[in-house]
């Protein structure tokens, strides 16, 4: 744990209190980047949010039919509505968390360019998470050698992708497949992200998005798990570049971590040693 990190889990606990504070209806109108839907009245009849016998919310349709995408295609677009839109810090067809002020004023065209970099984001940080934690442990031979244990001479963490080092050549493979990707997969006439399911995760899991199991439950846990993978790559490579420790170090060195980093922001008189000293003997 760096002063970095420190810093930044300071300014996330800030902004998340402030827009707590905001989604509290002792606070409505006063909590500014807690976003509000339209009024109703200008956009007429809407699908009502309701829950099911589950808990999960599902739209009820009222007589006059119009559903939330009809209305964003008629210009209505109301960002409370879209997936992603979770408690504690929003509430779906009512507030919506956005601190940075991103979504102020946007269109339907707009949201969609944000939602498909979210979720490009969030996935190739969930699979640099786990590949980030993995590599600790476990590594495989290289593909075009399967006598040599080259791998097993490469750092752990970002490091491993260092010029010099026997895995950074694979670096360049990683970004040609990316780019095949790119070029050959498209989401055009489709929800932002979805490329359909080639591997058929979603029959070897037993879901059946036509039938009873809400899609929208399981988008918001896609959503969800990238935000929190975004933030944990960024955590796990800014330790990395400060400390010199993986994924997986850099949590069993936690608790010298700590009492170093509150040494240095102390403005101690003499230099700060290094985090064996400040392990603390059994």
């Amino acid at each position: 744990m760096t002063a970095i990190e420190i810093a930044l889990a300071a300014c996330c606990v800030v902004m998340s209190s402030r827009a707590l504070r905001a989604s509290n209806p002792a606070f409505a109108g006063r909590g500014g980047r807690m976003r509000g839907p339209a009024s109703q009245s200008t956009i007429g009849r809407m699908a009502v949010l309701e829950k099911d016998s589950l808990g999960r919310y599902r739209f009820q349709v009222d007589e006059g039919g119009v559903t939330p995408q009809a209305t964003a295609a008629a210009g209505h677009f109301d960002i409370s509505m879209q997936n992603g839109v979770c408690a504690p810090y929003g509430e779906p067809g009512v507030s919506y968390w956005d601190p940075a002020g991103l979504a102020s004023d946007i269109d339907a065209d707009i949201f969609r360019q944000y939602r498909k970099a979210e979720l490009k984001h969030g996935r190739i940080c969930m699979l640099g998470v786990l590949g980030l934690v993995a590599q600790h442990t476990w590594r495989f031979k290289p593909f075009f050698d399967q006598n040599t244990d080259n791998f097993q001479q490469s750092p752990s963490g970002i490091g491993a992708a260092a010029a010099g080092t026997p895995s950074a050549a694979y670096l360049g493979l990683l970004i040609l497949i990316a780019g095949y990707i790119e070029l050959n997969a498209s989401d055009d006439g489709r929800e932002p992200g979805d490329f359909g399911d080639p591997f058929r995760f979603a029959r070897s899991y037993g879901l059946d998005f036509d039938g009873g199991d809400d899609v929208a439950q399981w988008k918001n846990f896609e959503l969800n798990h990238g935000r929190l993978a975004m933030i944990g790559f960024l955590g796990a490579v800014m330790a990395e570049c400060a400390t010199g420790l993986d994924a997986v170090d850099q949590w069993r060195w936690f608790g010298p971590a700590v009492r170093r980093t509150t040494a240095i922001i102390l403005f101690p008189q003499e230099a700060v040693g290094d985090l064996e000293s400040f392990r603390m003997s059994t």
